[in-house]
C-alpha cells in the first residue's frame, strides 16, 4: 500500500473545517497528529498507533493538555474514517474505555512535571474522581486532569485552598498555551472541582464563579485579559430617560410575587428610546409607540401579543403614577390584545398508560437509566398535577419519601408548597431514588433530584421533544386539535379529580379551594374553568370511569424498576 499522502489530507480536512466553521483548535490538534504520523511512515491510523502518539505527547506536555488534543481530534478522525485511513469506531472504542486514565498516566498518575502531589490533595483527587460516576470515560480522566494540574499548582504556591490568585495564576498560564474556545471548554471543569472543594470544606468559595459572576461575557473577558485589558464592565440593564421608572415598575411587579426576571419588550423600547434620543419622558407619545412597534413586525403573533399586553401594563402603571394623565397615556394607541387562552389536551386514562408503556417497552435511543428517570417524572407531573418546571427543580432534599411528601420551592408565583404524594408514586420515587444512588452514587440533598444518566439534570426542552415523539408514536397527534404538551398531564390530573368528585357525588365547588391549593393557583378563580371540562365530561360520558389509573398499571404490568 502506498503512503498516503498526509499533507494533501490535511489540507483537505482544513478546507472542510473553514466550510462546516469548525474552531481553529480542530485543525491545530490535527497537524500535531499528522506529524506524528508522517514521522513514523504510518499509512493508517488504529487504536495502537493513537495510543503511541498519546503516550509520546505525554512526554512533552500534561494529561491534560493531551486529552484536549484527543476530544478535539473527533472531527479529524472521522474524516479519516471516512478516506478508509482510520479503523472504524476507533473514537468510540477510546471513549468508551473506562481504563484510558491508568493506561495513559502509568506511574505519572498523580504527576505533573515529574513533582508528585501530597497525600492531602492525592485523597481529594480520588474522592473528586469517584463523585464523577456516570460520566464518560474520557471526561472523566479530562476533568480529572484539569483538577491534578490545578491541585499541583496549589501544592506549589502551599495552600490548602483555591483563592483568586491562583485561579487567574492558572488562567493566565492557559491563556498562554491554548487558543480562546479551548480555554472556555476548561473552564466548566476547573468549576466543578472547586464546587467539590467547598462541598468537602476545603474551600470557603468558588474563584471560578467569583469570576464569572463579575464578566458580562467569559469569552470576551478571557479575550480582553489575554490583550492586557482591564475587565468591561457591565453596563446598566435600562439607560433611557424612562429606565428608574421601568426599574420601579419590575420591583413593584415582584412585590406583587410575579418573578419579572426576563423584560425583553422593555429592553428594546429603552434601547429605541436611547437610539431616538429622547431626553424627555413629554416626548413619548403615541406615535412613537407606533414607530417602535413596526420595527417588531417581524416578531411571531402570540409574541407581539404578550409584548403589546406588557406595554399596556406598563404604561397604566405609569398612569397612576401620575406621570401621564388618562388622555395624554401613550398606550392608548397600541393595537387591542385579544388573548386566546390554549385549548388544553386533556389525556384519558388509557391514553397515560398507553404513553408509559411506550416510554418502558418501545422507546429507543435513551440510556435505560434515563427511561427509568423520564417514566418516574411524567409520572409524578401527572400523578401530583405539578408543573414541568417544579418537577424539573425537586432537589434531593423536597423529596421526603418517608412521610410522602413534595416540597414545592419558588413556583411560578413565588411562594412555596408542601402537598402529598400517593402510595404508587411513593414506590416509583422510591425504586428510582435507590437506582440513582447505585448508579451515580450517594448525592448532595441539594442535587437535583431527576437527573440524566450523567448526572445533569433534564432540560424543558429535552423532556417537552421526548414526550413529543412518544405522543406522536401512540396516535395523539392529530392534524386537527391541540397537541399534546407535558404541561397538559397537569391539567387532564385536575380535570380527572373533579371528574372523580363528580361521580362520588361530592360538591366540586366545595372542595374547589382545596384543589387550588394544591396546585399552586394564586386563586381559585384560575382553578374554576377546570369545572366546566368535567362538566362536559359527565354529559359526553354514560358510564363512570371502569378503572382507576393504579388499575391500568397494575393489570398492562407497564413498569417494574429492575433490582
Amino acid at each position: 500500500m502506498m503512503i498516503p499522502g498526509w499533507k494533501k489530507i490535511l489540507l483537505q480536512f482544513e478546507v472542510l473545517c473553514s466550510q462546516k466553521q469548525y474552531k481553529c483548535h480542530h485543525v491545530e490538534s490535527a497537524r500535531r497528529l499528522v506529524r506524528f504520523l508522517k514521522a513514523g511512515s504510518f499509512t493508517f491510523v488504529n487504536e495502537e498507533i493513537l495510543m503511541r502518539w498519546m503516550q509520546k505527547r505525554l512526554t512533552s506536555c500534561t494529561l491534560e493538555c493531551m486529552l484536549i488534543d484527543l476530544t478535539q481530534l473527533k472531527h479529524f478522525i472521522l474524516f479519516l474514517e471516512q478516506k478508509d485511513l482510520c479503523s472504524p469506531g476507533l473514537l468510540r472504542r477510546l471513549m468508551e474505555n473506562s481504563n484510558l486514565l491508568l493506561q495513559l498516566q502509568g506511574s505519572r498518575r498523580y504527576r505533573v512535571s515529574g513533582i508528585p502531589l501530597g497525600k492531602y490533595w492525592q485523597e481529594l483527587i480520588v474522592s473528586f474522581e469517584a463523585s464523577l460516576r456516570g460520566f464518560a470515560p474520557l471526561q472523566t480522566a479530562r476533568m480529572v486532569g484539569v483538577a491534578i494540574e490545578f491541585a499541583h499548582l496549589l501544592q506549589k504556591k502551599g495552600v490548602t485552598s483555591p483563592d483568586e490568585g491562583t485561579f487567574l495564576e492558572w488562567l493566565d498560564k492557559k491563556l498562554s498555551l491554548y487558543c480562546i474556545d479551548t480555554v472556555v471548554f476548561l473552564l466548566p471543569h476547573l468549576d466543578r472541582f472547586c464546587q467539590f472543594l467547598m462541598e468537602k470544606g476545603a474551600c470557603s468559595a468558588n474563584p471560578v464563579r467569583q469570576w464569572r459572576q463579575g464578566q458580562w461575557h467569559s469569552r470576551e473577558a478571557l479575550l480582553r485579559r489575554r490583550e492586557g485589558k482591564p475587565p468591561k464592565v457591565p453596563s446598566p440593564e435600562f439607560q433611557s430617560v424612562i429606565a428608574p421608572l421601568i426599574y420601579d415598575f419590575i420591583a413593584h411587579k415582584r412585590s406583587l410575587g410575579r418573578k419579572y426576571e426576563h423584560v425583553p419588550m422593555l429592553k428594546y423600547l429603552d434601547r429605541y428610546l436611547l437610539k431616538q434620543h429622547v431626553e424627555n419622558i413629554e416626548e413619548v407619545d403615541e406615535r412613537l409607540l407606533l414607530d417602535f412597534l413596526t420595527t417588531c413586525q417581524h416578531w411571531q403573533a402570540s409574541t407581539r401579543k404578550t409584548s403589546i399586553g406588557l406595554l399596556n401594563e406598563f404604561f397604566r402603571y405609569l398612569e397612576r403614577r401620575g406621570e401621564f394623565s388618562p388622555q395624554r397615556n401613550p398606550a392608548k394607541a397600541l393595537p387591542r390584545v385579544v388573548r386566546h387562552s390554549h385549548i388544553p389536551f386533556i389525556f384519558s386514562v388509557k391514553n397515560i398508560v398507553d404513553l408509559l408503556s411506550y416510554l418502558r417497552n418501545s422507546f429507543k435511543g435513551i440510556h435505560d437509566f434515563d427511561r427509568h428517570t423520564v417514566y418516574t417524572l411524567f409520572y409524578l407531573i401527572y400523578a401530583c398535577g405539578l408543573r414541568i418546571s417544579e418537577a424539573r427543580r425537586l432537589q434531593v432534599r423536597d423529596v421526603n419519601l418517608t412521610e410522602r411528601t413534595l416540597f414545592i420551592r419558588q413556583t411560578k408565583f413565588g411562594k412555596d408548597r408542601l402537598i402529598p404524594f400517593g402510595r404508587r408514586a411513593g414506590e416509583y420515587l422510591s425504586a428510582y431514588h435507590r437506582l440513582r444512588r447505585e448508579r451515580l452514587g450517594e448525592p448532595q440533598k441539594t442535587d437535583p433530584f431527576f437527573v440524566q444518566s450523567i448526572g445533569r439534570p433534564y432540560s424543558r426542552g429535552r423532556l417537552q421533544s421526548i414526550f413529543s415523539y412518544i405522543c406522536e408514536q401512540i396516535g395523539l397527534c392529530r392534524p386537527s386539535g391541540p397537541k399534546p404538551r407535558v404541561h397538559d398531564l397537569r391539567h387532564s390530573f385536575t380535570v380527572h379529580r373533579l371528574y372523580k368528585w363528580y361521580l362520588e357525588g361530592a360538591d366540586p365547588q366545595e372542595r374547589l379551594v382545596f384543589l387550588s391549593i394544591y396546585l399552586g393557583h394564586v386563586d381559585p378563580k384560575h382553578t374554576e374553568h377546570y369545572l366546566h371540562i368535567s362538566e362536559d365530561l359527565m354529559r359526553i360520558a354514560g358510564r363512570p370511569l371502569e378503572k382507576s389509573l393504579d388499575e391500568w398499571l397494575k393489570e398492562r404490568q407497564v413498569f417494574q424498576f429492575d433490582e
